[in-house]
């Protein structure tokens, strides 16, 4: 049996590094692993050639697109490429371009504004999708943020810190109004 996603061209375009990007490898893997045909391009790294003939984002992105035809062009975070060069990179091709964004928006209206030239936009917040229709983006989307079982493993913990549930999320008021009420249950 092929994969779900086989044949499918993909171009993930995402910034990765060894900390607060370092999800974009984790979904650049769990595509591979779907079947997709993968090509990556971080817009924050170039390789001695590109800095030697001074390619810029824009002259990469062209290239890429021209050269691998992608099928899907996956921009992984917010103020990642242009929004005037995506509009350009869309006109005359049939490539679909979708946006991921993770659960934390800062400026939901800069974010909206950039939303308006994707054709879906995927979010890891319910509320931000909310902010996003009220803004007048009707094609954002939810999306649970994920893991993959090879990576994330649960630790075992000793002493003071060993729970039989753990809550994982950035803190909020009403998630802490919610946690407030289960602490009568043990928690």
């Amino acid at each position: 049996m092929s994969p779900p996603f086989a044949g499918l061209r993909l171009l993930l375009v995402a910034p990765v590094d060894d900390a607060g990007r370092a999800h974009n490898a984790l979904i650049r893997r769990a595509l591979e692993r779907l079947g997709t045909t993968l090509v990556h391009l971080d817009p924050d790294r170039t390789g001695w050639l590109e800095r030697l003939v001074r390619r810029d984002l824009d002259h990469r992105l062209h290239s890429m697109v021209d050269l691998h035809r992608p099928d899907l062009v996956l921009v992984s975070g917010q103020d990642v490429v242009p929004v005037g060069l995506v509009d350009r990179l869309r006109r005359g091709r049939s490539t679909r371009w979708i946006q991921l964004l993770g659960d934390h928006v800062v400026d939901v209206h800069a974010a909206s504004l950039e939303a308006t030239v994707y054709d879906k936009v995927f979010v890891g917040a319910s509320g931000v999708v909310s902010a996003f229709e009220h803004a007048g983006v009707k094609h954002a989307h939810y999306l649970a943020v994920g893991c993959d079982p090879s990576v994330h493993k649960p630790l075992r913990a000793r002493g003071p810190f060993r729970a039989n549930v753990v809550f994982a999320g950035g803190a909020t008021l009403r998630r802490e109004r919610l946690l407030g009420e289960l602490v009568e249950f043990g928690l």
